[in-house]
C-alpha cells in the first residue's frame, strides 16, 4: 500500500510541470529542471508533512516506486544532456550513463533524507553550487 502511495505521489509530482518544454539552452535547463524537482519536495515537506514521513520512513526499502522515481529523474537528465550534446555544449560519450551519474550528484538537494536535515537556504546554496559544478563537468571534456 506504501508503494501504491508513493509511485502516485511519484506522478503528480512530476506531471506538476512540464520541465523539458522550457527553451533554455542546457546549462540554464539543468538548473531549472533540479530547482523545480528540489522546490517541489521541499513544498511537500511543508504541505504533506505525513506523506513525506512515509518516503522518509521508506528510503531504505528497495520498492518499485523508489525505482520507478530514479527512471523518471534519470529519463529527466538524459533529455537535457542529450539537447546540450546535440547543440554542442556538452560533452560526453553516452549521456545515458552520465545521466545516472548526475543525478547522483544532485542527490545533496533530492534526496528525502538529506532533504530532512538541511534548510531552506542552504539547499537552495548547494544547489546552486552543484548546478555549476556539474554545468562544469558536462561542457568540459574530461581528459583521459
Amino acid at each position: 500500500m506504501a508503494d501504491a502511495i508513493c509511485d502516485r505521489h511519484i506522478h503528480r509530482m512530476i506531471d506538476r510541470f512540464e520541465l523539458l518544454k522550457d527553451p533554455a539552452p542546457a546549462p540554464e535547463k539543468l538548473g531549472i529542471v533540479v530547482r523545480r524537482l528540489m522546490d517541489a519536495h521541499l513544498s511537500d515537506i511543508q504541505q504533506n508533512p505525513y506523506l513525506f514521513e512515509m518516503i522518509l520512513m521508506m528510503s531504505d526499502s528497495d520498492l518499485p516506486s523508489a525505482r520507478h522515481y530514479k527512471t523518471l529523474i534519470d529519463s529527466l537528465f538524459v533529455e537535457v544532456i542529450q539537447e546540450g550534446v546535440e547543440a554542442g555544449v556538452y560533452h560526453c560519450q553516452s549521456p545515458e550513463d552520465v545521466s545516472s551519474d548526475v543525478a547522483a550528484a544532485f542527490s545533496a538537494v533530492l534526496h528525502p533524507v538529506l532533504l530532512a536535515r538541511a534548510s531552506a537556504d542552504e539547499l537552495h546554496r548547494r544547489c546552486e553550487g552543484l548546478v555549476n559544478l556539474v554545468n562544469a563537468a558536462l561542457q568540459n571534456a574530461l581528459a583521459k
